[in-house]
């Protein structure tokens, strides 16, 4: 049964957007993000699987990204995505994941951006720091992302 059908619906007597804005946030109860820790890599080979499921025993993530696939709690949930940064996309969506890492290579942050607006934590890992093209892509990457995460490390 339908009692009245409102081109413009009121919640109350107040007619503003923050009322709107209000209501979200109660009926949201606290942070509507999911923890989430990001590992940018410099090196083209990325980092080891049991390197990446050690990482995220020690950030407490449940939920894994990579060039490889997506994990949530230790199963696959997509093989092979285009990139870490789509890889990424698809873990943060996952309504299962209560706190998340992704692994994605400088380049794909260069080319595509990050694949979150804020991360707690920004992990910045070369395997060879010394080589000058790993140099110049660190120097341009650390003002990039610091501004999205509340640590960034190196």
């Amino acid at each position: 049964m339908i009692c009245e059908v409102n081109a413009q619906p009121q919640i109350g007597v107040r007619t503003t957007p923050a009322i709107y804005r209000e209501a979200l946030s109660a009926l949201m109860a606290g942070s509507s993000r999911i923890p989430a820790h990001l590992i940018v890599t410099t090196s083209g080979t990325g980092i080891a699987h049991h390197e990446a499921v050690q990482a995220a025993a020690e950030l407490k993530c449940n939920g894994i990204s990579t060039s490889a696939g997506v994990w949530v709690d230790g199963n696959r949930v997509a093989a092979r995505p285009d990139s870490a940064y789509h890889a990424a996309s698809i873990l943060l969506g996952e309504p299962t994941v209560r706190s998340a890492l992704c692994i994605v290579a400088a380049k794909d942050v260069f080319t595509m951006g990050l694949p979150a607006s804020r991360f707690q934590s920004i992990r910045v890992v070369s395997h060879d720091k010394a080589a000058p093209a790993h140099q110049r892509e660190l120097e341009a990457l650390i003002p990039r992302v610091k501004q999205h995460a509340a640590q960034v490390l190196t």
